[in-house]
């Protein structure tokens, strides 16, 4: 999970928050469906991170 914060916090800083959804979400829901992630939990985290902006 720590990784998936490092990565979104990095890729905040390049691209806008729409374009960081719409390559990591469908990759990662499946992951956090598979490790009994809450998603609605991590929307806020992810969303912190990839807002990040330069």
């Amino acid at each position: 999970m720590a990784l998936i914060r490092v990565f979104l916090l990095l890729a905040g800083m390049r691209l806008d928050g729409i374009s960081i959804y719409l390559i990591t979400l469908p990759p990662l829901v499946p992951v956090m469906s598979a490790f009994g992630w809450c998603r609605v939990w991590s929307g806020p985290a992810d969303g912190a991170g990839a807002e990040i902006s330069p």
